[in-house]
Protein backbone atom coordinates (compact mmCIF):
# COMPACT_ATOMS: atom_id res chain seq x y z
CA UNK A 1 0.00 0.00 0.00
CA UNK A 2 1.16 3.49 -0.80
CA UNK A 3 1.33 6.30 1.75
CA UNK A 4 1.37 10.06 1.38
CA UNK A 5 3.67 11.88 3.79
CA UNK A 6 5.16 15.36 4.04
CA UNK A 7 8.35 15.58 1.98
CA UNK A 8 11.56 15.12 3.95
CA UNK A 9 15.03 16.14 2.70
CA UNK A 10 16.02 12.46 2.96
CA UNK A 11 13.55 11.76 0.10
CA UNK A 12 15.27 14.13 -2.31
CA UNK A 13 17.78 11.68 -3.78
CA UNK A 14 15.14 9.03 -4.55
CA UNK A 15 12.93 11.71 -6.08
CA UNK A 16 15.66 12.81 -8.49
CA UNK A 17 14.04 10.88 -11.35
CA UNK A 18 13.47 12.43 -14.76
CA UNK A 19 10.12 12.23 -16.49
CA UNK A 20 9.97 11.02 -20.10
CA UNK A 21 9.97 13.87 -22.65
CA UNK A 22 6.30 13.31 -23.57
CA UNK A 23 5.29 13.91 -19.94
CA UNK A 24 7.32 17.10 -19.50
CA UNK A 25 4.64 19.07 -21.37
CA UNK A 26 2.19 18.13 -18.64
CA UNK A 27 4.05 18.06 -15.32
CA UNK A 28 7.21 19.14 -13.59
CA UNK A 29 9.46 16.57 -12.00
CA UNK A 30 10.28 16.85 -8.29
CA UNK A 31 13.73 18.37 -8.90
CA UNK A 32 12.03 21.22 -10.77
CA UNK A 33 9.89 21.96 -7.70
CA UNK A 34 12.32 21.88 -4.80
CA UNK A 35 13.01 25.63 -5.10
CA UNK A 36 9.28 26.29 -4.45
CA UNK A 37 9.49 24.79 -0.98
CA UNK A 38 10.62 28.11 0.49
CA UNK A 39 7.04 29.39 -0.01
CA UNK A 40 5.04 28.81 3.20
CA UNK A 41 1.83 28.25 1.17
CA UNK A 42 3.33 25.29 -0.73
CA UNK A 43 3.48 21.87 0.91
CA UNK A 44 5.50 19.09 -0.73
CA UNK A 45 4.16 15.57 -0.43
CA UNK A 46 6.11 12.36 -1.02
CA UNK A 47 4.46 9.17 -2.22
CA UNK A 48 5.99 6.17 -0.47
CA UNK A 49 5.90 2.48 -1.36
CA UNK A 50 7.03 1.04 1.94
CA UNK A 51 9.99 3.23 2.91
CA UNK A 52 10.83 4.14 -0.71
CA UNK A 53 9.83 7.52 -2.18
CA UNK A 54 8.33 6.81 -5.63
CA UNK A 55 6.43 10.02 -6.36
CA UNK A 56 5.82 13.61 -5.44
CA UNK A 57 3.34 16.46 -5.65
CA UNK A 58 2.64 19.87 -4.19
CA UNK A 59 -0.40 21.12 -2.31
CA UNK A 60 -0.65 24.88 -2.75
CA UNK A 61 -2.73 27.00 -0.39
CA UNK A 62 -1.65 30.29 -1.92
CA UNK A 63 -3.36 32.76 -4.23
CA UNK A 64 -2.68 30.66 -7.35
CA UNK A 65 -5.54 28.34 -6.31
CA UNK A 66 -8.08 31.08 -7.07
CA UNK A 67 -7.55 30.38 -10.78
CA UNK A 68 -9.08 26.94 -10.13
CA UNK A 69 -11.66 27.51 -7.40
CA UNK A 70 -13.44 30.21 -5.41
CA UNK A 71 -13.51 27.86 -2.41
CA UNK A 72 -11.29 29.53 0.19
CA UNK A 73 -10.53 26.21 1.92
CA UNK A 74 -9.41 24.48 -1.27
CA UNK A 75 -5.91 23.17 -1.87
CA UNK A 76 -4.38 23.20 -5.35
CA UNK A 77 -2.64 19.96 -6.34
CA UNK A 78 0.37 20.70 -8.57
CA UNK A 79 3.26 18.85 -10.19
CA UNK A 80 1.97 15.32 -9.54
CA UNK A 81 4.40 12.68 -10.80
CA UNK A 82 5.56 9.14 -10.23
CA UNK A 83 8.98 7.71 -10.92
CA UNK A 84 8.69 6.26 -14.45
CA UNK A 85 9.75 2.85 -13.09
CA UNK A 86 6.51 2.82 -11.03
CA UNK A 87 4.14 4.07 -13.72
CA UNK A 88 1.55 2.00 -15.54
CA UNK A 89 0.46 -0.14 -12.61
CA UNK A 90 -2.39 1.93 -11.16
CA UNK A 91 -0.07 3.44 -8.56
CA UNK A 92 -0.99 7.06 -9.37
CA UNK A 93 -4.71 6.49 -8.72
CA UNK A 94 -3.84 4.44 -5.63
CA UNK A 95 -1.76 7.33 -4.28
CA UNK A 96 -4.46 9.90 -5.03
CA UNK A 97 -7.03 7.79 -3.18
CA UNK A 98 -4.94 8.42 -0.04
CA UNK A 99 -5.71 12.16 -0.14
CA UNK A 100 -8.50 11.84 2.42
CA UNK A 101 -6.16 10.43 5.06
CA UNK A 102 -3.50 13.04 4.25
CA UNK A 103 -5.96 15.91 4.54
CA UNK A 104 -7.46 14.58 7.77
CA UNK A 105 -4.03 14.39 9.39
CA UNK A 106 -2.17 17.41 8.01
CA UNK A 107 -4.76 19.75 6.43
CA UNK A 108 -7.99 19.31 8.42
CA UNK A 109 -9.35 22.74 7.39
CA UNK A 110 -9.24 21.82 3.68
CA UNK A 111 -12.62 21.00 2.17
CA UNK A 112 -11.60 20.19 -1.40
CA UNK A 113 -8.63 19.65 -3.71
CA UNK A 114 -8.50 21.17 -7.20
CA UNK A 115 -6.10 20.76 -10.10
CA UNK A 116 -5.63 21.56 -13.75
CA UNK A 117 -4.98 18.81 -16.26
CA UNK A 118 -4.02 19.43 -19.87
CA UNK A 119 -6.88 18.69 -22.25
CA UNK A 120 -4.54 16.47 -24.30
CA UNK A 121 -3.33 14.44 -21.31
CA UNK A 122 -5.92 11.68 -21.55
CA UNK A 123 -3.99 9.27 -19.32
CA UNK A 124 -3.92 11.79 -16.45
CA UNK A 125 -7.60 12.61 -16.90
CA UNK A 126 -8.45 8.92 -16.61
CA UNK A 127 -6.25 8.55 -13.52
CA UNK A 128 -7.80 11.53 -11.76
CA UNK A 129 -11.32 10.27 -12.50
CA UNK A 130 -10.42 6.80 -11.18
CA UNK A 131 -9.20 8.47 -7.98
CA UNK A 132 -12.49 10.33 -7.46
CA UNK A 133 -11.78 13.70 -9.07
CA UNK A 134 -14.51 15.16 -11.27
CA UNK A 135 -14.25 17.59 -14.17
CA UNK A 136 -15.89 20.88 -13.19
CA UNK A 137 -16.62 21.97 -16.75
CA UNK A 138 -14.32 24.97 -16.31
CA UNK A 139 -10.96 25.47 -18.03
CA UNK A 140 -8.33 28.07 -18.86
CA UNK A 141 -5.47 28.39 -21.32
CA UNK A 142 -2.12 27.36 -19.87
CA UNK A 143 1.39 27.42 -21.33
CA UNK A 144 0.83 24.10 -23.14
CA UNK A 145 -2.86 24.41 -24.03
CA UNK A 146 -6.24 24.11 -22.37
CA UNK A 147 -6.20 23.16 -18.69
CA UNK A 148 -9.37 21.41 -17.56
CA UNK A 149 -10.19 21.96 -13.90
CA UNK A 150 -10.88 18.88 -11.79
CA UNK A 151 -12.09 18.82 -8.20
CA UNK A 152 -12.20 16.25 -5.39
CA UNK A 153 -14.09 16.30 -2.10
CA UNK A 154 -13.17 14.16 0.91
CA UNK A 155 -16.50 12.41 1.30
CA UNK A 156 -17.78 9.09 2.47
CA UNK A 157 -17.70 6.39 -0.23
CA UNK A 158 -20.82 6.39 -2.36
CA UNK A 159 -21.89 9.96 -1.56
CA UNK A 160 -20.49 11.48 -4.73
CA UNK A 161 -21.59 10.18 -8.09
CA UNK A 162 -22.06 11.69 -11.52
CA UNK A 163 -25.77 12.36 -10.91
CA UNK A 164 -25.48 14.47 -7.75
CA UNK A 165 -22.19 16.07 -8.82
CA UNK A 166 -24.04 18.32 -11.25
CA UNK A 167 -26.11 19.73 -8.37
CA UNK A 168 -23.03 21.05 -6.56
CA UNK A 169 -22.14 24.72 -6.75
CA UNK A 170 -19.18 25.40 -9.05
CA UNK A 171 -16.82 26.14 -6.16
CA UNK A 172 -17.60 22.98 -4.19
CA UNK A 173 -19.81 21.92 -1.32
CA UNK A 174 -19.14 24.93 0.90
CA UNK A 175 -19.10 27.72 -1.67
CA UNK A 176 -20.14 31.12 -0.53
CA UNK A 177 -22.56 33.13 -2.70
Amino acid sequence: MLRLVPFQPAHQEALGYTLPPEQLHFSLGPADCFHLLEDADIHAISILAGPTPIGFFLLDNGPRKTLYSDERRALLLRAFSLNPAWQGRGRAAEALRQLGALLAEYFPAATTVVLGVNGKNLAAQKTYRRAGFRATGRSFMGLHGRQDIYQWWPEKPGELDEENFTDRPAGGADSEP
